[in-house]
């Protein structure tokens, strides 16, 4: 049997679909679903990475604002517990706003993916929010949904004082 010689256009060819990442349409390549799920998988993931910096970055800002006293709500009161949110909300400050500033294009449905994977993480805290009031998780509805650092001020003797672990 005699060797044939292919070209190497034709050659990176051939090991692109021996490899599974290409598929023969008649004589075009084709990607396979296999290559656009990896391609969406490994964007998915520098997505995530992004907003999870920004994420950790907004939280800890407003924790060393109600550290040092200078967070306040909307009756101007200084606030003991930080609330987080997918989107700005009564109580509670909005992710969304400075993923956007930070020029990072996600949705609602990434961020909140992203606080999702990080709750599961032990990184943040779901709680219910009715009223300015903690309510369990099992009892709030989608809208009462807040998150807070795993750390966040707690009062004492009227003054903030350093953070503490709240399990």
């Amino acid at each position: 049997m005699k060797n044939k010689e292919v070209s190497k256009r034709t050659a990176k060819a051939i090991l692109a679909v021996l490899s599974g990442d290409y598929k023969l349409d008649g004589l075009v390549l084709k990607p396979t679903r296999k290559r656009l799920r990896r391609q969406k998988k490994e964007q998915r993931a520098i997505l995530d990475k992004a907003v999870k910096a920004v994420i950790l970055s907004t939280i800890e800002s407003v924790n060393q604002a109600a550290k040092d006293g200078n967070l306040l709500d909307q009756k101007n009161q200084v606030v003991k517990t930080a609330y987080f949110s997918v989107k700005p909300a009564y109580g509670s400050i909005g992710f969304l706003t400075y993923i956007q500033k930070a020029e990072i294009k996600a949705t609602r449905d990434d961020v909140l993916r992203v606080l999702s994977q990080m709750v599961m993480n032990d990184e943040l805290e779901k709680v219910g929010l009715k009223g300015g009031q903690e309510i369990p998780v099992e009892e709030a509805n989608n809208f009462q949904i807040r998150y807070r650092s795993i750390r966040y001020a707690k009062p004492s003797s009227g003054e903030m004082v350093a953070f503490e672990e709240n399990k």
